[in-house]
Order: C-alpha cells, then sequence, then structure tokens
C-alpha cells in the first residue's frame, strides 16, 4: 500500500514537473517570436531539463525524458545562435 501511495506522489511530481518544462518552453518560443529570448526562462528551462527523471509508470517517465530532451535541443539552439550563455 505504501509503495503504491510512493508511486502516486513520484507520478503526481513528474506531471508537474512536465507541466513545466512544457509551459517553461512555450514562454521561450514566445519570447523567441517577439524578441531576444529571456535569460531567467533559459534558465529555469535548463534546470527543470536536468533534473532527475523520478517516475513510476514507465511511460509516464519516457514521456518526460522526451520533453527534457526536447527542453535540452531547445537551448542547445539558443547556445548556438549566441542568445544563451554557456
Amino acid at each position: 500500500m505504501q509503495e503504491a501511495e510512493s508511486g502516486i506522489v513520484r507520478d503526481w511530481a513528474a506531471r508537474q514537473r512536465a507541466r513545466r518544462m512544457v509551459d517553461a518552453l512555450a514562454r521561450l518560443q514566445r519570447a523567441m517570436l517577439g524578441g531576444p529570448a529571456d535569460p531567467a526562462a533559459s534558465q529555469e528551462l535548463a534546470d527543470l531539463a536536468m533534473g532527475s527523471l523520478d517516475a513510476a509508470d514507465p511511460a509516464l517517465r519516457a514521456t518526460l525524458g522526451a520533453v527534457a530532451v526536447r527542453a535540452r535541443v531547445e537551448l542547445a539552439r539558443l547556445k548556438v545562435a549566441g542568445l544563451r550563455p554557456s
């Protein structure tokens, strides 16, 4: 019972993190379309993308991993374009 509750809590936290990453990606996209990227938004995205992928559900863990990879790709693109410091 306790293990199941632990898995539910981990999955809930993983979903919240994925939502925050998607929101940060959307903010970054809007900033890029409307002008220079916001350093605070890119730093938030970097922090979220580099954290642990702790989810009990394997499908959720895979989805979270895919979102994190997308975030890292966008951050790398900003860096190559000179819009994000190293």
